[in-house]
């Protein structure tokens, strides 16, 4: 249990240490965004909590492994066995310590073991040069050598069996000298990792207390925006989009071609509150393009590619004498968002999705007058829905190398197509989130695609 205790210590310390390391625009994620729709944590606030939680959990692990009994001393069974073993001519004996002579089968040992032979010339005895008068004599002094060398034997072992004890409590000692080390080494571990859960817990809840500071004034200011300007009587409506940076772009639950997230900081542009009407395009263009003309003149031209989105963009831009043009696909995600990072502008619930938006489930397979549906916080309608939106961009299959500053995408980009976004009213919810991302032929023309008109303020 110490030892687990320890790697998960270890775990979290390096942990908290990377985390704390880490950009916030790195760090941050899907995850952060589903927690609710203005965001109060991130990924790096949830690694924080992660990583400190397990620093605790190692040091209560390694705490309650030092509470262990002791390790018992290995020396201590030898001991008491050698205590036991007593002296060999009492143990060693081939017939169990009954080392009579008056036995034949201890009589013949002896006989071999020191080479008895009687001389029948002197009609004696002979043990190597001793002579011996007769055989009890004779067999009482090989029983002698024999207790002798059972004896010796015994010795040797005894010595041999103190020089193993002696070794075997040396080596432990030094264990014990490593063990305590160890143990003054993993309680001074303990409180820097106690102290670096405790000022990542510090961390953690004052950066959440800053970010919820810091939503509250960036939906306070988007709130606060949303002035309308129309720079003639047949121009679309726009609406003032302030300032900003945000996350552009989905983490590892969103599709290939939103990722990697990316932070974006943008000036200040207007935006049109809804997708250019058929109303509004003829009273440029002159004609109406859409398929669906019968649903009248408050309904979203469509049937318009984006090369004719272009020729609206300069046509407009004559009459009034401002520079409009379709947003870049960072403007319109920004716009879209408008300051939350849940997965549609009004935060994650789906089912919220059917008061803000025409999709297939509520749309019956047309499209529908603009402004019907309830707004994003700046005022913006149809984001989500109704028809798919032309935006400036080339196509990039992700956002490896995309830019910073907001600005329309073309390098390393294919110009044979362009972006769209917002989704339409035949598709399914997955196509209607703000970071959803799809490509036609800049020549394309169907009746589920439109625009929405930009300018710079």
């Amino acid at each position: 249990m110490k030892k687990m205790g320890f790697v998960v210590l270890a775990i979290g310390i390096l942990g908290l240490l990377f985390t704390l390391a880490m950009d916030t625009s790195v760090a941050t994620g899907d995850f952060g965004r589903r927690v609710n729709n203005i965001g109060l944590m991130s990924d790096k606030q949830n690694l924080l909590i992660f990583f400190a939680v397990a620093c605790v959990v190692g040091a209560l692990f390694t705490a309650s492994g030092w509470n262990q009994a002791p390790r018992q001393d290995p020396i201590e069974p030898a001991r008491n066995n050698i205590a036991k073993f007593g002296t060999a001519t009492a143990q060693q004996s081939l017939f169990d310590g009954r080392r009579d002579i008056s036995l034949p089968g201890y009589q013949l040992f002896l006989t071999k073991r020191f080479s008895i032979e009687k001389n029948n010339t002197l009609d004696k005895f002979v043990i190597g040069n001793d002579v011996f008068d007769d055989l009890p004599m004779v067999l009482a002094d090989a029983d002698a050598r024999y207790g002798q060398q059972l004896d010796d034997l015994a010795e040797s072992r005894i010595e041999a069996a103190d020089r193993k004890l002696k070794q075997r409590q040396e080596h432990f000692a030094l264990a014990e000298q490593a063990a305590f080390a160890r143990k003054n080494a993993l309680r001074k571990g303990m409180r820097w990792a106690v102290g670096l859960a405790a000022v990542a817990f510090v961390a953690t809840g004052l950066t959440i207390r800053q970010q919820s500071i810091e939503v509250e004034a960036t939906r306070l200011a988007w709130q606060s925006t949303g002035k309308v300007i129309k720079d003639c009587a047949d121009c679309p409506e726009m609406v003032a989009v302030p300032a900003g940076s945000f996350d552009m772009g989905s983490g590892s639950s969103g599709l290939s071609v939103e990722q990697p997230v990316h932070q974006v900081k943008l000036p200040g542009f207007l935006l049109g509150r809804t997708e250019v009407t058929q109303g509004q395009w003829r009273a440029v263009m002159g004609d109406n393009p859409s398929f669906l003309k019968g649903c009248g003149d408050d309904c979203p031209v469509e049937h318009v590619s984006w090369n004719d989105a272009q020729l609206f963009a300069k046509k407009l831009s004559q009459r009034t004498g401002k520079t409009y043009r379709l947003p870049s696909e960072a403007e319109w995600e920004y716009a879209a968002r408008a300051g939350g990072r849940g997965q549609w502008s009004f935060g994650d619930d789906e089912s919220q999705l059917s008061v803000h938006a025409w999709f297939t489930d509520n749309s019956d397979r047309k499209t529908h007058s603009v402004g019907q549906m309830k707004a994003n916080v700046i005022g913006l309608h149809d984001m989500h829905g109704n028809v798919w939106e032309w935006v400036q961009d080339d196509w990039h299959f992700d956002y490896k190398g995309a830019t910073h500053d907001g600005s329309a995408w073309g390098i390393g980009g294919d110009p044979k197509r362009r972006v769209v976004r917002g989704g339409a009213w035949g598709d399914r919810p997955e196509k209607l989130r703000s970071a959803y991302r799809d490509h036609y032929a800049p020549e394309y023309r169907y009746k589920d695609t439109g625009l929405r008109i930009a300018r710079d303020l």
